[in-house]
């Protein structure tokens, strides 16, 4: 599998991780990046998706349960 990879960039996203003064900054994890090739997985090891399309599903049911929806 070959996939050409672009780099895009947002200058939003720039100024959110390096200037931002917010007391939570959710623009950064805190971690530093990574190879693949230093992590001991293999690509098939990597689950990007999954049965909910749109997340883990016992925490959707506890933010709709918390919000009654």
């Amino acid at each position: 599998m070959t996939a050409k990879r672009e780099a895009h960039t947002s200058d939003y996203m720039n100024w959110a991780k390096t200037r931002s003064r917010a007391r939570y900054n959710l623009a950064t994890s805190g971690l530093d990046n990574l190879e693949l090739s230093e992590l001991d997985v293999k690509l098939d090891d990597l689950a990007l998706t999954g049965t909910a399309g749109y997340g883990y599903a016992p925490l959707i049911e506890a933010i709709a349960k918390k919000l009654r929806v």
